[in-house]
C-alpha cells in the first residue's frame, strides 16, 4: 500500500515539474516573440529561465532517486525532503508538499514521544 503512494507522489511530482516546464516554454516563447530591441532583458529572462530548468532536472533526479532508495539501500528520508526543498526554491508547489511531509513528520514524533505539538500561528 505505501508502495503505491509513494509511486503515485512520484507521479505527481513529474506531472508537476512537467507543466511547469511546459508553461516556462510557452512563457519563453511569448516572451522572444514580443523582444526585438531589448536583447540584455532577454538574455537576463533566458538565463532565469534556464536557471528553473537546471533546478527541476536537479529536483526531480533526486525526487526519483529518493523514491528508488524506498526499496534499495540509501537515505531515502534525506534525499526525498532535499529534492523538494531544491525544486521549492523555484516551485510553490514543491514548497508546500515539503512544509506538509515536515509538519506530519513533527506531529508523528510528538505523537510518539508524548509531547505536545507546537501551534504557531
Amino acid at each position: 500500500m505505501i508502495d503505491i503512494f509513494f509511486v503515485m507522489f512520484g507521479l505527481v511530482i513529474l506531472i508537476g515539474g512537467t507543466a511547469s516546464l511546459m508553461l516556462s516554454y510557452f512563457e519563453v516563447k511569448h516572451f522572444a516573440n514580443s523582444m526585438t530591441d531589448e536583447l540584455s532583458a532577454a538574455a537576463t529572462y533566458a538565463i532565469g529561465k534556464a536557471r528553473k530548468i537546471v533546478i527541476l532536472i536537479v529536483g526531480v533526479t533526486l525526487l526519483v532517486a529518493g523514491v528508488a532508495m524506498m526499496v534499495l539501500p540509501g537515505p531515502a528520508t534525506v534525499v526525498i525532503p532535499l529534492g523538494l526543498a531544491i525544486l521549492g526554491t523555484e516551485f510553490l508547489w514543491a514548497r508546500r508538499l515539503l512544509k506538509y511531509i515536515l509538519d506530519e513528520a513533527r506531529a508523528a514524533v510528538n505523537r510518539l514521544t508524548g509531547q505536545e505539538e507546537d501551534k504557531e500561528s
